[in-house]
């Protein structure tokens, strides 16, 4: 049975459930999945639509407690729970041998079982303790920065992990000191940090599992090569802007998370942002650009955005 992993904060509950719920709709068999969060675990309310799916055989749900100081925080968009996964071997005591970790801006498009059994196996075979895919983008920033191998460097997005590997090699502990080491060097927070201890030792997978969606451009999914949109199995709206932000809710590509969202909660567009003003500017750029009259449902959607700039509800 296939294992999803989670690490997330209060802020992020829902695009969790979201994007958990994603997977329930495209899996053909029954998965589990684990969240490590920053709640208390009866607090942790799991939506029924993904409770009673009939894809999901359980639920585990664990708090973390961590007293430790993280670098490079301040004025992000991402928060301490960035760093959750780096510590997952003091929660998940359960014997679970691999786990899939997902971030929460992922949406899963097409059912990725068939995928993931396949680079599961290769792991196993080749004795490696993750798989990713890499971020070439980053790759002379990697080696510049730490030394990473060119061409090395990868996407923490999404990861298979050999769960029995990382606990044998104490992997948190080892990341600490990465972590003491470096410090403000880390402009990527822990996908640094397990770049640095893995360096290039992992097994890579394909595209289709770790499908970067573009959110700063209209460009539509649906309008990508076809060869890669046949096999996509899992999409990431990796980066600054995320679909539930104002700017990326304007963009056509959010309607992927949005739809998810609509269908566990029968509520239209999910917004949380951070900066009031940089929404109130996303607003009013949207009329500007008319993004906002080619999005569905534009009259609810002016309605939620000036309630949650107004009022934050």
């Amino acid at each position: 049975m296939n294992n999803f992993l989670y690490c997330f904060d209060e802020n992020y509950q829902i695009p969790a459930f979201c994007s958990i719920y994603s997977i329930l709709e495209n899996v053909d068999e029954k998965v589990n999945f684990y969240l490590l969060q920053d709640v208390e675990v009866d607090n942790l309310k799991v939506p029924q639509k993904i409770l009673n799916h009939k894809n999901l055989n359980q639920v585990y749900k664990y708090k973390i407690n961590l007293q430790t100081e993280f670098p490079n925080l301040i004025d992000v968009h991402v928060s301490e729970a960035t760093y959750y996964r780096l510590f997952l071997e003091d929660y998940i005591k359960e014997s679970v041998e691999l786990l899939i970790y997902v971030d929460c801006d992922v949406i899963c498009v097409s059912n990725p079982i068939k995928e993931i059994d396949h680079f599961k196996n290769i792991l196993i075979s080749e004795k490696q303790t993750i798989a990713a895919f890499p971020e070439s983008g980053l790759s002379n920033y990697g080696f510049k920065s730490f030394g990473i191998k060119k061409n090395n460097y990868f996407n923490a997005g999404i990861m298979l992990i050999n769960l029995q590997k990382w606990k044998e090699s104490n992997l948190k502990n080892e990341f600490i000191k990465i972590i003491e080491k470096y410090q403000n060097r880390l402009n990527y927070w822990d996908q640094d940090v397990m770049n640095i201890y893995f360096n290039g030792k992992y097994v890579r997978f394909t595209e289709s599992l770790n499908y970067k969606i573009e959110m700063t451009s209209n460009q539509n999914y649906e309008h990508t090569d076809k060869e890669i949109l046949r096999n996509v199995k899992l999409i990431h709206f990796s980066g600054k802007f995320k679909p539930w932000s104002i700017k990326g809710a304007l963009n056509k590509n959010s309607m992927y998370f949005q739809k998810n969202y609509f269908e566990v909660f029968n509520e239209k567009y999910f917004l949380l942002f951070n900066y009031k003003l940089n929404a109130i500017k996303d607003l009013f750029n949207g009329f500007a650009n008319l993004s906002i009259f080619k999005i569905d449902n534009s009259i609810t959607f002016l309605y939620l955005s000036i309630r949650k700039i107004l009022f934050n509800k």
